[in-house]
């Protein structure tokens, strides 16, 4: 089985808290486009991140709203805003640096939550099952001569994809209309 890559860039998930605070009390995020996994998409609002070292604007934000705010960056964005986000697994956020988002009716400061997303594939629950995988399990792909590890996310409300950041991407010279090729179906120690 083949399945395909998608590369994004960097991006912020908010609270429903942490929303209101950046847009106005009871404020809904605006669907722009859908993305490949289920009831997520794309928002028309986009914030600014600040320290007092950097900032960047224009960031886009990943609907619907998530228990915890969580900001996903770019090695060059870390450059900039000279913090040291470690790569992480989406949800493991502790210990991870902080930062201030800005809105346009007001701006929060995020404790921790600034993190380099881990490469990863989403599989449906059907397609883990054929491989004999689980959630959290890890698992080799390759694509020509390239062959790399990631850890699985699966389950009924997951669509397969491979998920990549602009990093990754670049660093395996790929890009989003490239398949990958599941070779190896059994827990990994992950690399």
């Amino acid at each position: 089985m083949k399945i395909r890559a998608e590369v994004s860039g960097r991006h912020v998930h908010l609270s429903k808290y942490d929303l209101h605070k950046l847009f106005g009390d009871d404020y809904g995020l605006k669907k722009k486009r859908d993305i490949s996994q289920p009831g997520q998409y794309v928002a028309h609002e986009r914030v600014t991140l600040a320290n007092g070292l950097g900032r960047i604007e224009d960031v886009k934000i990943l609907g619907p709203v998530r228990s915890r705010t969580q900001i996903e960056i770019l090695a060059e964005d870390a450059g900039i805003l000279k913090v040291n986000a470690p790569i992480r697994k989406s949800g493991d956020t502790g210990n991870s640096p902080g930062i201030k988002i800005i809105g346009p009716l007001g701006e929060i400061d995020v404790q921790e939550g600034v993190i380099r997303a881990e490469k990863h594939i989403h599989l449906s629950h059907e397609d883990a099952g054929e491989f004999g995988l689980k959630n959290g399990d890890y698992v080799n792909l390759r694509i020509n001569d390239k062959i790399i590890n990631c850890f699985v996310r699966a389950g009924k409300e997951h669509k397969s994809a491979i998920h990549f950041d602009k990093d990754d991407a670049a660093s395996l010279g790929i890009d989003k209309d490239t398949f990958w090729e599941i070779i190896k179906s059994y827990i990994d120690e992950g690399s």
